[in-house]
């Protein structure tokens, strides 16, 4: 529980466009690793669920989807509020 408690103190929870919350490492903590971010539900369990794009899954050209693989949950935001834009 306490390694957990740890690893979670580099995370901040992130409003997005369109209201899903997601956690996304804290600026100082990035160290030169690829955007991504973690599922709400599982983070909040404990556990690290790295959202992935749903390529396949467009509802409107402006929007991206995201899928968690561990609890299933998806959110839809705007394409310009992807990992690699804000992580910038």
């Amino acid at each position: 529980m306490k390694a957990w408690e740890q690893e979670a103190q580099k995370y901040e929870l992130v409003n997005l466009e369109g209201g899903s919350c997601v956690y996304m490492l804290k600026l100082g903590m990035r160290e030169g690793q690829p955007p991504y971010w973690l599922c709400a539900h599982c983070f909040d369990n404990g556990q690290k669920g790295i959202l992935q794009p749903q390529p396949g899954k467009k509802e409107m050209p402006d929007k991206a989807i995201y899928g968690c693989p561990a609890c299933k949950n998806a959110l839809t935001t705007h394409w310009r509020s992807t990992p690699e834009y804000m992580m910038d």
